[in-house]
């Protein structure tokens, strides 16, 4: 029997080996383990729940320096990819591809402007990619001090040498792709757009210098003297004062064999030159490369998926607060709980819906449900208040009173109040349930007082009067 078995795998190329694991491994690839491995994704609103640990992650420094505030988030995703110039030399260079302020918008194929905003549709699968990439990407970097965004490359390079043991040439290649000059789209709609006088897209990608001096606060007090020069005008006059930046790089080098990933958050934010069409501080990095011609379509569904998390209410929030991978993957499991899932077949992630804000809601809180009711909800006994020995004449009474008093109004109010329903049910079921009682003994006490229930009523009453 063992021989038949052994015949059987060989011929099916089964192997003894244990396979590599991505926990494990760092060189093996993250992207297809999460399509091969048992996924986990942890809901709920109980004692040890994700929503309860997010919520015990905001509490932490709830009370902490100004850098660790979470603020508004503009992100942009960037690509890898080769331009050529007049001289026909090909050098790598990124590509601004999506942008969010609150909803995506697209650089149109084609075309040297801006999509409408729109609601970005993705996926289980590219989320669990995902997911798994901020999972086994070994420490991602967090309040890491860099004035510029070279020193901030060197520190990435340098923890993928330790994470995944690149070798020094592969570490310079690295870093050299990352340095590669930032492209971003100056269309019409910026006032400072290109005529095309050549093929495909290069002619409406310009390297921008960014203007320091510009600050969105100063747009923001009223100050239309960045109109004229500044071709971000209209740009910066949509965020808010204190919005901060995140940028997401996606591309595929021709010397990797392995995806590399890595999450970064700066401890104060920095404006480095070049990284964002606008002059805003950066906060957040997070990029992937992975091999040529490697699950290509994948890279840029999962850099939306990053995108849309980043200016997500909650996962934002998170982003400010983590102190490791772990934690970001528990905000991913909580977007997931809360996201609406669409029937197969109806909806491609091509497809663009536009956001209607009378149908959305006003805020999102975490797990959906109201902060009040987590806390009630994974409250323990041992934190509750009892009763205990006060010493006084009807002090546990009293003390009682004090702990319901600020419910009292409230238990009337919420009969009212979106239970009303279930008040006049439980009205009717109690009438019903009293009426059958009084019927039932009546019955009984009329028989064994053979009908003489009142005479024994009124002979009492006069028994009494004399």
């Amino acid at each position: 029997m063992n021989r038949i078995v052994r015949k059987i795998s060989n011929t099916l190329g089964v192997t003894n080996q244990p396979r590599k694991d991505s926990f494990l491994d760092p060189r093996s690839d993250f992207l297809v383990d999460s399509l091969t491995m048992t996924q986990k994704i942890q809901i709920g609103l109980g004692e040890n729940g994700t929503v309860q640990r997010l919520c015990s992650i905001m509490e932490e420094d709830a009370v902490g320096p100004s850098e660790n505030l979470p603020h508004p988030i503009f992100c942009e995703m960037l690509k890898l990819s080769d331009i050529k110039d007049e001289n026909r030399f090909s050098a790598a260079c990124w590509r601004e591809l999506s942008r969010w302020i609150k909803y995506e918008e697209m650089v149109e194929t084609g075309s040297s402007r801006w999509s409408k905003p729109h609601i970005t549709l993705l996926t289980l699968q590219n989320l669990l990619q995902l997911k798994n990439s901020l999972r086994s990407c070994g420490e991602i970097l967090l309040d890491v001090n860099a004035d510029s965004f070279a020193v901030l490359a060197d520190k990435i390079t340098e923890s993928w040498g330790k994470s995944a043991s690149l070798s020094r040439a592969e570490i310079k290649q690295c870093k050299e792709i990352l340095m590669a000059p930032k492209y971003h789209l100056i269309g019409s709609k910026f006032g400072s757009g290109k005529e095309s006088s050549g093929s495909g897209n290069d002619s409406f990608y310009n390297l921008l210098e960014p203007l320091h001096e510009e600050s969105i606060a100063a747009i923001a007090k009223g100050d239309k003297t960045y109109g004229t020069r500044s071709v971000h005008f209209n740009l910066l006059r949509k965020l808010q004062k204190d919005t901060e930046g995140a940028c997401i790089l996606i591309g595929s080098p021709d010397f990797l064999t392995y995806p590399l990933v890595q999450f970064v958050r700066l401890k104060t934010a920095t404006v480095m030159k070049n990284l964002f069409e606008i002059p805003i501080p950066t906060r957040f990095l997070y990029i992937l490369l992975i091999p040529k011609d490697h699950m290509a379509r994948d890279s840029d569904t999962i850099g939306r998926c990053m995108g849309t998390l980043f200016v997500d209410e909650v996962f934002s929030h998170i982003c400010y607060k983590a102190k490791d991978n772990l934690h970001l993957c528990y905000g991913i499991d909580e977007f997931l709980s809360q996201s609406t899932i669409v029937p197969a077949g109806r909806l491609s992630t091509q497809n663009r819906l536009e956001p209607h804000d009378n149908l959305l809601p006003q805020k999102r809180c975490f797990g959906g449900q109201p902060t009040e009711l987590i806390r009630s909800l994974s409250q323990t006994p041992e934190t509750e208040v009892k009763l205990h020995r006060t010493g006084k004449l009807f002090g546990g009474l009293v003390e009682d009173i004090k702990t319901k008093t600020p419910w009292y109004w409230s238990d009337f109010r919420d009969a009212f109040r979106g239970r009303i329903t279930q008040t006049i049910a439980a009205a009717i079921f109690l009438f019903f349930a009293n009426v059958s009682k009084i019927i039932t003994f009546g019955g009984v006490m009329d028989h064994v007082l053979h009908k003489q229930m009142v005479n024994n009523n009124s002979n009492s009453n006069n028994n009494n009067r004399n």
